[in-house]
C-alpha cells in the first residue's frame, strides 16, 4: 500500500481571512492589472489557500494583501500560483430574478516568495496563536 507523505513544510491554520490578489493579464495585446477580493481556507508562514471563482495558472505572480482576522493593516507579499483546482459548483440565486446560474470556484494554493521580516513575524504569531487555541478547545 502507498504510504502518504506530507510535503508542506510549514504549519496551516484553517482560517477565513481576507485577501486582496492583485496580478497582470492579457487582454487584447495589453497588460491590465486586475484585483480580486477573495477569502481564504487555510494560511502558514510559507503560503496561503484562497479561494477565487477563476483558475489561475501555475507559477502566476501575484500581489497579496492579507487581513488578519480585526487587524485594519493589511499584510503585504507577494506570492506566486503553485496550484489550483475546482472546489465545488454553486448555485446563484438573483435576488432581482429568478434565474438560477451555476458558478464555478477554484482553490488557489499560494507560496509566498517575497516577505517581509515583520510581516514573516506576524503571521507566524497568528499561526502559532490559532494552534494554541484549537489545541486548548480539543
Amino acid at each position: 500500500m502507498a504510504e502518504f507523505r506530507e510535503k508542506r513544510k510549514h504549519s496551516r491554520i484553517d482560517s477565513k481571512l481576507v485577501v486582496f490578489v492583485i496580478y497582470k493579464l492579457k487582454q487584447e495585446g495589453r497588460d491590465i492589472l486586475v484585483e480580486e477580493h477573495a477569502l481564504s481556507d487555510d494560511i502558514s508562514e510559507g503560503g496561503v489557500r484562497i479561494v477565487l471563482p477563476k483558475e489561475l495558472s501555475k507559477d502566476k505572480p501575484l500581489d497579496l494583501k492579507v487581513f488578519l482576522f480585526s487587524d485594519p493593516i493589511p499584510l503585504p507579499a507577494k506570492g506566486k500560483v503553485v496550484w489550483s483546482g475546482e472546489r465545488q459548483r454553486l448555485e446563484i440565486k438573483s435576488k432581482s430574478a429568478s434565474k438560477e446560474g451555476t458558478g464555478k470556484t477554484y482553490w488557489i494554493g499560494i507560496q509566498f516568495i517575497e516577505v517581509d521580516p515583520d510581516t514573516q513575524e506576524r503571521i507566524i504569531r497568528v499561526v502559532k496563536k490559532e494552534f494554541l487555541k484549537k489545541g486548548k478547545q480539543d
